[in-house]
């Protein structure tokens, strides 16, 4: 690794790259369309270290004409070349923006072989720069802050979208200082509810989102009347809570296969949300489960997979082949997402390198549903919800489908047959449950 070194720009005529490989050079040096001779030069180099890198395994050479067999080059060979760029920063050889920038320009690389079915390799450049994320307490809302240490002392999960709704209600409401006097009373919490109905109306939250804003509201509002800053007692408006109801969404198979084919040519991180998703898809867990996960919950060779939360406790389940691959590949790179070598989550976010969470989650989900059918269409919970609708009605026993999704009640499950109401009456009485009222879990 000591022996590594950089091309300077006279060296680089004495490099000699075979012909197919500097075919391939040249047209991605074209479709990268860099700006002045001297960057497309940089970017030369660049590719140039990985093709001298790959030459010094010999099993990637063509024994007929020493010439570099493309479609031999491995995730391992880049991660290692990866490791010596890191090396040439650590002995301050390269500052820690150059060796970004050739290793960003490594993956536009491996993405344009990609393009040409050349090869297929899914990398994700290490973070070299500073990821702590510098926070500014005084420009945080300090009722925000002392909100989010009420919701923790109560236990509450969600954290993050419940001070996030309630920073969202603090703006619509124009009480941006946090003084909630004079100038506000229940009219501002009734427009908020009356905005919510339209955006109902127009489609673009449904009731369910639309009752966890104004639920997440409430939190919020109960706060402030504990502090003794608002003088109302606030309760959901019934018209809200109806609509929300306990739905059965149901992805259609069509969708799903454009879902995931909208990831595979676009995802930056395909390896980690091709991971996600399909976790979601083959256990229907909760997306709380997935933030939870920890490496150690893996276990690829058995492809065993722990699943835990509060809500339904601790469970271990069988993954497919596919998905253990696809994870084994993720295992790979996941370094390069972290902040802290010490942190052990599964998944982290590509912003600061912090353990995933499930606003992280449900981004996902919106961001690929609106490049694949221009709308939000599912969510993970849709995904949930359709897989254990698939496996009731493909005769899977009530009481495996319950135990597999986390169900602490026969009850929950039931509600996502398929079928006439009397088969769903004959299997409620065969297991004494009652299906009338409401019960916890979805």
């Amino acid at each position: 690794m000591e022996n590594f070194k950089l091309i300077s720009p006279t060296e680089m005529h004495y490099v000699k790259i075979d012909r197919r490989f500097n075919q391939i050079l040249e047209e991605f040096l074209y479709k990268y369309d860099t700006s002045t001779n001297k960057y497309k030069r940089d970017v030369r180099r660049n590719i140039t270290l990985l093709y001298k890198h790959c030459l010094e395994d010999k099993k990637v050479i063509s024994n007929r004409d020493s010439s570099l067999i493309i479609n031999h080059i491995t995730l391992e060979h880049v991660l290692d070349f990866q490791k010596k760029i890191e090396n040439q920063v650590y002995t301050n050889v390269l500052s820690k923006s150059a060796a970004m920038l050739i290793l960003y320009n490594v993956r536009s690389f491996l993405n344009f072989l990609s393009e040409k079915e050349i090869l297929r390799l899914y990398y994700k450049p290490i973070n070299l720069r500073d990821r702590r994320k510098k926070i500014n307490d005084k420009e945080r809302n300090p009722l925000i802050k002392e909100f989010e240490g009420y919701l923790k002392n109560r236990n509450y999960s969600r954290l993050r979208q419940i001070t996030f709704q309630a920073e969202s209600f603090i703006k619509f409401t124009r009480c941006n200082n946090g003084n909630f006097g004079d100038d506000f009373s229940i009219n501002g919490v009734r427009n908020y509810e009356d905005f919510l109905r339209k955006r109902i109306a127009r489609e673009e939250i449904s009731p369910a989102t639309a009752y966890n804003y104004i639920l997440y509201v409430k939190y919020f509002l109960d706060f402030l009347n504990e502090k003794d800053q608002i003088s109302f007692q606030y309760t959901v408006p019934q018209d809200l809570k109806k609509q929300a109801g306990r739905s059965n969404e149901y992805v259609n198979p069509r969708d799903l296969i454009k879902l995931l084919q909208t990831v595979k040519d676009n995802s930056k991180d395909f390896l980690s949300d091709i991971s996600i998703l399909l976790i979601l898809i083959e256990t229907g867990c909760r997306p709380i489960e997935i933030a939870n996960l920890t490496i150690n919950d893996i276990v690829p060779i058995e492809r065993i997979i722990t699943l835990k939360c509060k809500k339904s406790h601790q469970r271990s389940l069988k993954l497919s082949n596919e998905t253990i691959d696809f994870i084994k590949e993720y295992l790979k790179i996941r370094q390069n997402y972290k902040a802290s070598l010490e942190n052990d989550s599964l998944f982290f976010s590509t912003r600061g390198g912090k353990p995933i969470d499930t606003a992280v989650i449900y981004n996902i989900f919106r961001l690929y549903n609106k490049k694949a059918f221009g709308e939000i269409r599912f969510s993970p919970k849709s995904l949930r919800h359709t897989f254990i609708t698939n496996a009731l009605n493909n005769n899977t026993k009530i009481e495996k489908v319950a135990s597999i999704v986390g169900h602490l009640k026969l009850a929950t499950t039931l509600r996502y047959f398929y079928r006439d109401i009397r088969t769903i009456k004959q299997i409620a009485e065969e297991n004494n449950l009652n299906i009338s009222g409401d019960s916890n879990g979805n």
